[in-house]
């Protein structure tokens, strides 16, 4: 009895130490649809993602992922059923077994659905996006192993515009950045922050907005007769348009809100002067300073 009872545990083990030696090789593959901004995040995040649970018989899982127009996504959901979504903003996500291996597809019918749907996926396995500035890594996998290989989504959104206007009027987080503008006190122990090192919350705020659905973003461009030189600088410009940049090529819309006679809590405007002549020159010209710093969308108030 105790020689079966040694062999048994022997057995025991073995078993545990060749299911442990066996790590999962989840593969997480893109098609040419999906910007390359999204793949690298999306990517990285994935790396960090908690392991997948063991299948029932205590095997790690190995699971293929695909987004967008990969060969494999494309095996299992066909571009017709792309082409038919409601919108082209919503993607299709569907799970199958191709060649004896567990494959779980992702395909928008754009760029953006396609980062929108990875963006789901990052969900699935366990990364989530509830703080803008913080994503959230759960120390155990959600996954549910038998659901896993039952995926089947198709989403469409309802409202063409889904955005976040981030008002830079009132005393926010990100009011510098979005503006161009280093954060620099006067005192040698205040806060001081370059506009550089300040972008990579910008970048997670996106990728936020990308995992909440949205996609634009508002923000309101200030201006001060303290600062009116830095105002309309090359420097500022080339500033606003790498986060224009930044922001389009995770595919969203870039906004601004500017006020077209309206002065109020430092608010950049486009007539200096409600009784100039040439006011409909200063507003083309305003206009085409927003456009050329990459702005795809201006809203105008009074």
């Amino acid at each position: 009895m105790a020689l079966r009872g040694v062999a048994i545990q022997l057995v025991v083990l073995c078993a545990l130490a060749y299911s442990g030696c066996h790590a999962a090789t989840n593969n997480l593959s893109f098609g040419s649809d999906v910007t390359a901004a999204v793949s690298e995040r999306v990517a990285a995040h994935f790396s960090n993602a908690p392991e997948i649970p063991r299948d029932h018989l205590l095997r790690p899982t190995t699971v293929e992922f695909a987004v967008g127009n990969h060969d494999l996504a494309a095996t299992i959901i066909p571009d017709e059923e792309v082409a038919a979504l409601e919108s082209a903003e919503g993607f299709i996500a569907r799970s199958a077994m191709l060649d004896g291996q567990l494959l779980v597809a992702v395909r928008g019918g754009s760029t953006h659905g396609n980062a929108v749907g990875a963006y789901w996926l990052l969900e699935l396995v366990g990364v989530r996006f509830m703080h803008p500035l913080e994503p959230t890594v759960l120390a155990e996998s959600p996954v549910d192993v038998a659901a896993l290989g039952a995926v089947e989504l198709t989403t469409s959104p309802h409202w063409p515009l889904r955005g976040w206007h981030y008002h830079t009027q009132h005393p926010l987080e990100m009011v510098e950045v979005f503006n161009g503008f280093d954060i620099s006190t006067d005192s040698t122990d205040g806060l001081n922050v370059t506009w550089e090192a300040m972008v990579p919350e910008v970048d997670l705020f996106f990728q936020w907005c990308l995992a909440n659905r949205q996609n634009y973003v508002e923000t309101l461009l200030l201006y001060s007769p303290e600062w009116d030189e830095f105002a309309s600088s090359d420097l500022r410009m080339q500033r606003l348009r790498t986060i224009n940049d930044l922001a389009h090529n995770l595919t969203l819309m870039m906004s601004a809100d500017v006020p077209i006679a309206l002065r109020q809590q430092h608010s950049w405007y486009m007539i200096k002067d409600a009784n100039d002549e040439d006011w409909q020159e200063q507003i083309d010209e305003r206009l085409d300073w927003l456009f050329d710093g990459g702005w795809r969308r201006v809203w105008c108030s009074c």
